[in-house]
């Protein structure tokens, strides 16, 4: 069987119902999350200035033709 849960961060899932629900199962289960690492806030970073510069560019191009800002 292959588990592959995915999660932010560790607390009562990662601990707890995880382990539980594959109990009696022949499994290996590190607990480890997503967060923290350096390269999930770099990607955040990332995915927040792409979404700032398109949502700057579409304020410009919603403008009426001959409008001003």
């Amino acid at each position: 069987m292959l588990v592959a849960p995915l999660f932010l961060s560790q607390g009562y899932f990662t601990r707890t119902v995880i382990p539980k629900r594959l109990a009696g199962r022949q499994y290996r289960y590190n607990g480890k999350t997503i967060l923290p690492h350096p390269f999930a806030a770099r990607w955040m970073e990332r995915q927040v200035a792409a979404w700032l510069d398109g949502f700057t560019n579409r304020q410009g191009s919603d403008r009426l033709e001959g409008e001003q800002a």
